[in-house]
């Protein structure tokens, strides 16, 4: 009796375990019945490099400096931000696209380059990389200004005595020099020195010519070089 239920308590053992084997099986099958096998996917990290761009220093903080590129190698979607930033003058959207902050500016005699560090993410993984920003110079010169100016001299000025002195400024504090682009009837020659004007008349000439209302009122304007002016044959 002892080997007879001995040999059906292992029967019974085997059965149970075929048992549970068929439905682990059943339940791992699909609707076509066939086995499927999850095996988790390892992600790589994205990939970025060491990046320059080159800017000049009047650029707007509306204008793109460029855009930092980096690579996936599972094609994820890469996300850009700036954790490392030069006195917060840089800006990067999600795209990787680089600017200035709002109402920042640069200075190539302040510094000739700045350096920031962008980091790109998978959602999982993260990578980083330098990104350098060299400025250019910018001719930052500021034209002189010059007003409309009157002098009202005497008719019987000689050609000896000086009529006045036209004014001008310049914000860079250039030194600047004059010349008359547009002459009345060849009355005055270009300035001797600095800006100061002078009557053109012939020694047989008292007065200005009838045409030139009295009291003799000059304006003048900006100018530019022009050439020499014929000499005065006294009649």
């Amino acid at each position: 009796m002892g080997t007879v239920n001995q040999h059906a308590n292992i029967s019974g053992y085997f059965l149970f375990l075929s048992t549970l084997i068929m439905l682990f099986v059943s339940c791992g099958n699909d609707d076509n019945g066939t086995v499927v096998t999850s095996i988790p996917v390892e992600n790589t990290a994205p990939s970025i490099q060491n990046q320059d761009f080159t800017v000049a220093e009047g650029i707007a903080d509306a204008d793109a400096i460029g855009t930092v590129m980096a690579t996936d190698a599972d094609n994820d979607a890469l996300s850009f931000s700036i954790t490392q930033n030069d006195n917060d003058l840089f800006a990067i959207t999600e795209g990787g696209e680089l600017s200035l902050t709002d109402s920042a500016s640069l200075d190539f005699e302040t510094a000739e380059s700045h350096t920031i560090t962008v980091e790109v993410t998978d959602g999982t993984d993260t990578a980083s990389a330098t990104v350098t920003i060299n400025v250019t110079d910018v001719n930052e010169n500021t034209a002189p200004v010059i007003e409309n100016q009157d002098f009202t001299v005497a008719e019987d000025i000689s050609d000896t005595d000086a009529i006045g002195t036209v004014a001008a400024t310049d914000a860079d504090n250039d030194a600047l020099t004059y010349s008359i682009s547009q002459n009345d009837n060849d009355l005055l020659p270009s300035p001797k020195a600095a800006s100061f004007l002078w009557p053109r008349v012939p020694p047989s000439i008292s007065r200005p010519p009838p045409n030139i209302p009295l009291p003799w009122r000059l304006t003048t304007a900006q100018t530019r070089p022009r050439p020499p002016l014929p000499s005065t044959s006294p009649t």
